[in-house]
Parts: structure tokens; sequence; C-alpha cells
């Protein structure tokens, strides 16, 4: 069953009642991401949400993690580009103590200065891993280069070592105080819990509305450049990313999207796969994925290939995506990858955080959910024309873009 309400504030809760399980998940979305930072506000979202785990007016960071660890809960977070999570996995029995927990911090966290200063300096350490993860980096530069740094966009997450170095106290609290507002706020909730006992608990802390600037800052329209790019670090591997555009998230074509995906590189049956690995040995690691975001997308593949590959890696993986034009995909390979797109999604619905994911992302991004019979009907509307017609569309040789990380 799913219960949809809004409350008098604005804040939109979702809930997906599952009687069959013993836990509950529940996460507190924000619509704010490293794209709606403006200029010296690189990494602010991200910094915002370790911060939140830094200590309340009522809690220190200890405390929270204690209080968590006591109910053998499970209290994490994340940023993207577009928005920001904070989440809990509790018994139900446990709900509103953890539901209390996350709004504490959501409302109440102090920003304590040594915190910032202590916090920048963990940032920085992880902005230098992501150096150092060059199947990371790649990807971050094909980002960078494709939506251009000029884009929000096209910007990291995490922000610079020196931005992050830059933020005080009423920096973080004008920008919360801008993003963190009930018209931009989501909650979901999955799990075996009564519905009403949800609205009432959240209701508490989310039923008003709180001190906050309105109106949603516009950002800048994304528009897919191609690029070539190429970092250089001391690794053993060359680390290739080759890249279309795709299609944003609620996209009529994004079903089709999804299969191309599968058929190409989401498995190991798939063809790039086959001819990569399984023919000529040249990667280890290598598949395909999508990105989607609110109007822009793109269709990556990646590789890890020895440096002496580079270029016979690259040259087979866009052959291998061209060669369905002239070795057409067959209706019997198109009803296959349907059955393993299928089953990868209902499959991943045993999880209450997976489902609660899925429909605080959907309402947070595109203020709808699609329910599972929904979701599996519309893959099997996929047809050879649609998906062709995507294909067609996506796959130019001349919109392809190309980041490498090597030596």
């Amino acid at each position: 069953m799913l219960v949809k309400h809004t409350y008098e504030s604005g804040v939109r809760l979702v809930i997906k009642y599952l009687p069959h399980t013993m836990g509950v998940s529940t996460g507190i979305y924000v619509r704010s991401g490293s794209r709606d930072e403006a200029a010296g506000e690189e990494g602010m979202s991200h910094f915002i949400e370790h911060m939140l785990f830094k200590g309340t007016r009522s809690r220190t960071a200890a405390d929270i993690a204690e209080e968590m660890d006591v109910m053998g809960g499970q209290l994490n977070a994340y940023t993207t580009k577009e928005y920001t999570c904070y989440y809990a996995r509790v018994l139900s029995d446990n709900f509103e103590k953890a539901a209390n927990i996350l709004c504490d911090m959501y409302f109440n966290s102090v920003f304590d200065d040594e915190d910032i200063r202590r916090e920048a300096s963990v940032i920085a350490e992880e902005i230098n891993m992501y150096e150092d993860t060059p199947d990371e980096l790649v990807f971050d530069e094909l980002q960078a280069g494709i939506w251009k740094n000029s884009n929000p966009l096209g910007k990291p997450i995490l922000g610079t070592a020196e931005s992050v170095r830059t933020f005080k106290h009423s920096n973080f609290k004008d920008y919360m105080r801008g993003h963190y507002r009930p018209d931009n706020t989501v909650l979901s909730v999955a799990g075996s819990i009564d519905p009403q006992r949800v609205i009432n608990v959240l209701g508490e802390y989310f039923g008003r509305a709180w001190e906050s600037e309105s109106g949603i800052r516009s950002f800048e329209k994304a528009e897919y450049q191609t690029c070539k790019r190429r970092k250089h670090k001391d690794i053993e591997q060359a680390h290739i990313c080759l890249c279309y555009e795709g299609v944003p998230v609620g996209d009529k074509h994004i079903y089709d999207m999804n299969i191309l995906n599968t058929l190409l590189g989401g498995g190991m049956s798939s063809r790039i796969y086959q001819t990569v690995r399984e023919k000529y040995a040249l990667a280890y690691s290598i598949y395909s994925y999508m990105s989607c975001y609110m109007d822009a997308g793109i269709f990556v593949v990646y590789a890890g290939v020895n440096p002496e590959h580079e270029k016979r890696a690259a040259e087979l993986i866009i052959s291998e995506i061209e060669s369905i034009f002239t070795d057409r995909i067959s209706d019997e390979a198109i009803e296959k990858a349907k059955a393993q797109l299928k089953s990868n999604y209902l499959l991943g619905l045993d999880s209450t955080i997976n489902i609660m994911e899925a429909n605080g992302r959907n309402m947070v991004l595109k203020n709808t959910v699609t329910e599972s019979d929904e979701v599996t009907e519309k893959i099997d509307k996929v047809s050879s024309a649609s998906m062709y017609g995507l294909a067609e569309r996506i796959f130019n040789r001349d919109m392809l873009s190309i980041s490498v990380v090597s030596r």
C-alpha cells in the first residue's frame, strides 16, 4: 500500500506499507545538491551533510552514534548533484526514536566552529581519496568536460580542498535557510509500520512551516557538449569513459534507455562485455551505465585496461555500439533484456531502503511515485522500434565524448 500526504507546511511525505518486513527505513530528502551551489559555495551541500552528524543542541556526535547503535540501526546520508538524503533503518518498534534523531539533526544541528574546522580537513582527505581512485576520477573529469565547469552540474560534489576551508558558521546557516525549506523537503518511509502513525510522528516536526527563504533559485540548464579529456596519474591501468548524450529523469524514453544499457553493457552477457573482456581479454572491469538528471542525461561505458590497449579497447567499444545498426538486436534478445531488467528491479524491492530511496528520489525530483506494477508494465512496452528510435538519436559518433585517466 502506498500513501502520499502533504503537510500544511508544504512538506511532502510518501509511505510504502510493507507488512511482511520487520524494519522501517526513513529518509529526509532535500532538493539541494552540488548543481544548486553558486560561485564560492562549491561543496557546500556535501559539507552540510557531514555537519548534521556533528551534534545538535541536545545531542553530541557521540550521542547520535550511540543511540543508533543501541537500536542496532543504520544511520547515514549522501549528497548527489541534485539532492541530499539523510536516512535511518531500524526495527519498526524504534521508528519514533530514529525519527527523533533524524529530525533533531535536520532542525537543530549546531555547526560548531571547531567542528567545521576539523571536518574541512576530513573532507579534504575525502577529496584526496577520490583523486587516488581513478575509476571515480575519470567520471568527474568527464562530467567537467561535457557540462563545462561554468555549469554547476559539471563541478565535483565534494567541492575543492580550497573551497571547503573557506566555509563559516554563517555560510551554512544562510545556505540552509535558502535550501532546507518545506517546499524543498520530501519524507520517504518504507516498512512494517502503520501509515497514520508515520503521518502523526513526522507531523510533529514537519507539519508546520519553519523560518526559511521563499522561492527556489533557478539553475542553469545543462547542455551536453562533446569533450576529450585526459588526466595523467602514476597508475598501472588506463581508465576510460566513452560517453553519449542520454535522457533526463522522467523522459518518455527512459525505459528504452534502460534496455539499451542492459543489452550493451549491463551484465556479463552484454555485447560490450562479451567482446572486450571475453573475446579479446582486454579488460577485467567493463560496463555501461546511465546518469539521469532533471534536465539532462548521459550514457557511459567504462573500462579499465592496460595503457597499451587503450586505443584498441575504445575502438572495440565504439564498434560494438555501432554494430547494433547492422547486426540488429533480435526481438528475442530484447525480451531477455526486459526479463533481466525486471528481475533486477523487483529483487531490489526486497529492501526497505531501496524502496524508500526510489520513492524519495522520484518525489524530490519529479514530484511523483511510480508503483512497481507500472514500472514493469512500462518495461514490457519497450519495442524494437522505440528502442532503435532512441539509439539512432543518441549513438552519433559526432556526439561522442572521451575521458581518460592514465600514466
